[in-house]
């Protein structure tokens, strides 16, 4: 019995010993093995656990997100919950990003000599006897001797956004109560209604309606500022907005674009990601749209590849604007709490960079270039969270930043 217990407390003090290691090596060997994920593993799991989210908590099984960094150690693409997942060579609708091009060509034509962004929009063109803007009815908006170029760029010139804005009740015209846009395309048959520069400017002048007098001290975001910009751009340059942008940026940079933006140009080119908007129940697609009411502040179609590029170029001084024009782009000033800060066309992000943001129906994206590291990222969703109505969007533009700003610093450590 004596030598039977024995050789049971030996077989057991080993046993144990050999358990003890096999913890210890199990514990060795899982913390080798996390420690193994690659950087671009480590983000994708940060993208599949926010998709993960939209598809569990809020019921989005067709929505999610995806992410393209160029670095100057490479460039990498990440996509979850986007079927069939988003390439970098995936067209999308870019939406406000379009600023960018719009706020670039102004600038552009600016050091050219072909127009002063100082001088006031009831001006003439530098050496000419023509004016910045029309002097016709559509034009007549308040306060337009005193609204100059650089207060458009920037929305200190406090023109009321016919696009974003419904038009008072008070207002005496058949689409008091709604949205210009919304209340046009309502109409039956209308849906393809190709929209204008003087249409929706002369919404603005019809109805004397503003924010405030145009000033430097505040701000007011305004798409129909940034349609008084596109008229500008056509009558100093004698192209189309849409054959300006194409000739000037999208060709020598080698860019792809090929909406020309009218009413009836409702699709996207392929290959493109789909864009949804979730509210109450309803899953409504919304990549289909008329875009022709977008022209100049939200209607460029592009891909993650391109809009990289873009930034990257344009805030290097490369992309066809001087470098001290681009300095004056990147001067901001406090915005709203909205959009934090904003220069002439571009916004500022710490620890991301500069460059815009973009909102339209389906579609929700991030832009930025830091210029101190040469890193440019571009995150975007293909769906709307209209689950607590904007309040619920902004949470999801809330959690795109916070993936960007993680997503550089695992690629830093």
């Amino acid at each position: 019995m004596l030598k039977f217990n024995t050789n049971n407390f030996i077989i057991r003090k080993y046993f144990i010993l050999l358990f003890s290691f096999i913890i210890i090596f199990s514990f060795i060997g899982k913390t080798q093995a996390q420690s193994e994920i690659s950087p671009q593993g480590k983000i994708q799991g940060l993208i599949d656990s926010l998709a993960n989210y939209y598809r569990v908590s809020k019921n989005i099984p067709n929505g999610g997100f995806y992410l393209y960094i160029m670095a100057p150690n490479g460039n990498f693409m990440f996509s979850g919950g986007v079927n069939p997942a988003a390439t970098q060579y995936s067209n999308l609708r870019v939406a406000s990003i379009t600023k960018t091009f719009t706020a670039a060509a102004i600038m552009k034509l600016h050091d050219e000599g072909k127009l002063n962004i100082n001088d006031e929009i009831t001006d003439n063109f530098p050496n000419t006897n023509t004016p910045y803007v029309p002097e016709d009815e559509n034009y007549n908006i308040p306060f337009k001797n005193e609204i100059t170029i650089k207060m458009l760029l920037e929305h200190r010139a406090g023109v009321f956004d016919v696009t974003n804005d419904a038009i008072p009740d008070t207002i005496k015209q058949p689409y008091a109560g709604k949205r210009y846009l919304e209340y046009v395309r309502e109409m039956p048959n209308n849906d393809t209604h190709t929209f204008t520069f003087d249409e929706l400017v002369g919404v603005v002048a019809k109805t004397q309606l503003y924010y405030f007098t145009p000033q430097q001290d505040s701000f007011h975001y305004s798409n129909t500022g940034y349609n008084i910009l596109g008229k500008i751009i056509e009558r100093a340059s004698g192209e189309t907005y849409s054959d300006y942008i194409s000739n000037h940026f999208f060709k020598p940079l080698v860019f792809s674009s090929e909406s020309v933006w009218k009413g009836d140009d409702m699709n996207m080119p392929d290959p493109h990601i789909e864009g949804y908007v979730f509210v109450g129940n309803q899953s409504i697609n919304a990549t289909v749209d008329n875009m022709s009411g977008n022209v100049s502040e939200g209607n460029i179609i592009a891909n993650p590849y391109n809009l990289a590029t873009w930034m990257k170029l344009l805030i290097t001084g490369q992309a066809g604007v001087s470098q001290g024009s681009v300095n004056k782009m990147m001067m901001m000033k406090a915005a709203d709490e909205r959009h934090g800060v904003y220069g002439l066309g571009l916004t500022y992000t710490d620890g991301l960079g500069y460059g815009h943001d973009g909102a339209h129906a389906g579609y929700l994206n991030t832009l930025r270039y830091n210029p101190d590291t040469g890193v440019c990222v571009f995150i975007a969703s293909n769906f709307w969270d209209l689950s607590d109505n904007m309040n619920s969007m902004m949470k999801q533009g809330g959690s795109m930043t916070r993936l960007a700003l993680d997503a550089i610093d695992i690629l830093n450590n």
